[in-house]
């Protein structure tokens, strides 16, 4: 057995590596596994501390104090120290997104606004794509003269250069840029005041207080994802349970790898978006799940736009048979804005599920199911909001979800206007209370949260509010060859009226359909559910539709590239090897 970690009282985060290190020694904390399967590089907590003070030497020779540190890692271990190298160094953290080989000028866009935005000091990188990166970047006028940093280069030090030892508790300790569902990124400034509370509300709500010496999280998502870095990365640090680390695109490849690990490990905890676990329903045959053994797994982490009841259940019973527990499913509700964390449940209870009843044609009722989000944690609060009068909701109403607490980000870096119009905003009724407008929305229910959708991707059609997955799920059902989770609902103006788009990605291997009836057939359930006229449905190549890093639909800018003419659109003749040279072009339903 081993003594557990504690971080009380702690003035600032630069703390927490050192005192785990302490506690947990040679015990290893980061084991990753190499394209998902084989077993790499190993870090101990030993080395976490150690590494990270020879990262913040050779930070301190080219940035000061309240400088940035571009970060850019592919998938290895080797963000880790260099991530805890920032913190002790007292230089701000800045996580970006390195691009992606196939499609490197997205990547290369992305870091050019960071940059533009961060205006960094210094660029880390290391691990096998670190020679690549620099390459790739060394003609952005945005990093033009700064310095890189291959950080496994940086040679072992002291305990001199942990500048970080004085920082403040509302210090900036990492821009979190955000993933832009709805807009361009924006630099969330991560304070270690909330650094601190919103690890400790994620170590009591998981309940990740472990004494043994076991394997506790799996974790597959990116460390530049508020999810990986916060809940897993971070979390295993601040808490002291080792962590399995997968490459994010083995497992989007193929995600038996990610149960696999969790079989193989025993692992306790892991957990990502909704469409991971639609996935790995669809591709583990069952034979192959019943070889598994997830039944030490005690929290699933599961988040989405929203959580959809049926994805759940459907994983749970396929599953069963491995010894996987519906009350192991953990749904909860956060953003990068409250750092990551807002609502959660008991890790002893199954997720509440609501039905959502509306009255359809001919008076039958469409049933739309909602799973709450848990309740507030530690200091934390919320409201529903009316977003128009500001106004709080009567019970059972939906409004945007306003939060207030020491989870709530100090605002956005270089923007001041946008961070009065998010961080910045008070009920009309005079409380001086500051909330954060998460622009989600969603209703209270016996003090349980359910998220119903986004504010700005709501669709008003004569005067009526519709949200987008609703339609999006009411399209996808109509045929297996209109993949779940890869369609985008939208509204454009026609002719002086709100008209409801779908742009929807189809399997290739669909030649074979009848494109008119299956277009009568999306029509017809989109009427009967929503008494919505689909104004027009865009069939989408695989893989094209826009998303963020974190696999949430992009509505926004599936809107703007259809307006633009730009989307990839797929064509039945396709399937046949022919390829189609007229992208943007709209397939419509006649």
């Amino acid at each position: 057995m081993l003594t557990v970690v504690s971080h009380e009282n702690v003035a600032n985060f630069n703390e927490v590596v050192p005192r785990t290190a302490d506690v947990r020694k040679e015990h290893f904390a980061f084991r990753y596994l190499i394209d998902g399967e084989t077993d790499g590089p190993q870090l101990s907590y030993a080395d976490v501390e150690r590494r990270s003070r020879a990262v913040a030497a050779a930070i301190g020779d080219k940035a000061g104090v309240g400088d940035r540190a571009l970060m850019l890692y592919g998938s290895g271990l080797e963000f880790v120290p260099a991530y805890f190298g920032c913190v002790r160094a007292g230089v701000i953290a800045v996580p970006a997104y390195p691009p992606r080989p196939e499609r490197p000028w997205q990547g290369m866009q992305l870091v050019a606004g960071i940059a533009r935005n961060a205006r960094p000091s210094v660029v880390l990188t290391g691990g096998d794509d670190a020679a690549r990166l620099r390459q790739l970047f060394s003609g952005l006028p945005e990093l033009d003269g700064v310095p890189w940093i291959n950080t496994d280069l940086a040679p072992d030090v002291g305990h001199e250069c942990c500048r970080g030892d004085e920082a403040r508790p509302d210090d900036i300790v990492m821009l979190q840029y955000t993933s832009g569902s709805t807009g361009d990124p924006k630099g969330v400034m991560v304070t270690h005041r909330n650094l601190l509370q919103n690890q400790r509300m994620m170590q009591l709500a998981f309940n990740h207080c472990y004494e043994a010496e076991d394997v506790t999280g799996v974790c597959w998502l990116p460390p530049y994802h508020d999810m990986g870095l916060m809940a897993g990365i971070i979390q295993c640090v601040y808490v002291g349970c080792p962590c399995v680390v997968m490459p994010p695109l083995g497992i989007l490849l193929r995600p038996s790898r990610w149960l696999h690990a969790m079989s193989r490990y025993r692992a306790q905890t892991s957990g990502g978006p909704n469409f991971i676990y639609e996935l790995c329903v669809n591709r583990i045959p069952a034979e192959e799940a019943a070889t598994l053994d997830l039944s030490r797994w005690n929290i699933a982490g599961v988040g989405a736009e929203p959580i959809q009841a049926d994805t759940l259940e459907r994983f749970a019973r396929h599953f069963e048979a491995a010894g996987f527990r519906r009350e192991a499913f953990y749904p909860s509700y956060g953003l990068a804005e409250a750092t990551l964390f807002v609502t959660g449940g008991s890790h002893l209870s199954p997720p509440v599920v609501r039905d959502a009843r509306a009255t359809i044609a001919e008076g039958e009722t469409d049933r739309r199911r909602m799973v709450g989000c848990g309740q507030p944690w530690l200091g934390t609060s919320i409201e529903i909001v009316d977003p128009e009068t500001r106004r709080r909701c009567f019970p059972g109403d939906t409004g945007e979800i306003w939060v207030a607490g020491p989870c709530v980000a100090a605002g956005y870096w270089n923007a001041p206007e946008a961070t009065t119009e998010t961080f910045r905003a008070r009920l009309a009724d005079g409380n001086p209370t500051e909330f954060l407008r998460t622009g989600d929305l969603g209703t209270l229910i016996d003090g349980e949260l359910f998220v119903t959708g986004r504010l700005k991707d709501l669709i008003i059609v004569r005067g009526r509010n519709h949200h987008p997955h609703d339609i999006e799920r009411s399209v996808q059902s109509v045929h297996a060859a209109l993949k779940e989770g890869c369609g985008a609902a939208f509204g454009v103006e026609v002719g002086g009226e709100e008209r409801v788009i779908v742009a929807q990605e189809i399997d290739r291997h669909s030649r074979r359909l009848d494109m008119s009836q299956l277009f009568k057939d999306v029509r017809r359930e989109v009427s009967l559910r929503h008494e919505l006229l689909l104004h027009e449905l865009v069939l989408l190549k695989r893989g094209t539709l826009p998303k963020t890093t974190s696999g949430k639909v992009q509505r926004t800018a599936t809107r703007d590239r259809y307006l633009a003419g730009t989307l990839a659109v797929w064509r039945p003749e396709e399937g046949t090897g022919k390829r189609d040279a007229e992208e943007g072009t709209a397939s419509s339903g006649g």
